[in-house]
């Protein structure tokens, strides 16, 4: 029976010219870092979602243009 070595963190691999859409978590540097005007954003929206002022899907729209994301399709 072989032994898994835990060790060695796992690869993902992509096709070339594919975006994974997963960030390298190895940098913690590297990752885009938001604007603390947009931490506030949201968590003030997460009051008002919390208070019964917006709906949750109001809620998740509004988080989805705060961390320009792209909308969902439906």
């Amino acid at each position: 029976m072989k032994k898994k070595d835990a060790q060695e963190p796992r690869k993902i691999e992509t096709p070339p010219g594919q975006d994974s859409g997963i960030n390298d978590t190895s940098n913690p540097d590297s990752s885009p870092r938001l604007p603390e005007e947009a931490w506030e954003k949201m968590f003030y929206l997460l009051y008002e979602y919390h208070f019964g002022r917006i709906d949750f899907l109001s809620l998740l729209d509004k988080y989805e243009e705060i961390l320009q994301i792209k909308k969902h399709a439906g």
